[in-house]
């Protein structure tokens, strides 16, 4: 693994998601795409694209797959 990316997901992963980031995260993972949530949670949609950047971010991860699969590995959904 490139050192730019290893430093990338040593440097966050292990952050905490805020609330907010969890509940975005567990209807992702329920299936929902950013539209659904966006409605289920009262968001704007691009609130939701913000909150699942930083999801992302956090997890080191790149894409929703890995997300939710990290989020299992740590019991977070």
């Amino acid at each position: 693994m490139p050192l730019q990316i290893r430093g990338l997901i040593e440097g966050f992963y292990g952050e905490p998601l805020s609330e907010a980031e969890l509940r975005v995260l567990t209807l992702f993972a329920a299936g929902r795409s950013v539209s659904e949530v966006a409605r289920e949670l009262f968001l704007a949609p691009t609130t939701v694209k913000t909150h699942r950047r930083t999801i992302y971010r956090k997890l080191g991860v790149t894409n929703r797959q890995e997300a939710i699969a990290r989020a299992a590995e740590l019991s977070l959904t």
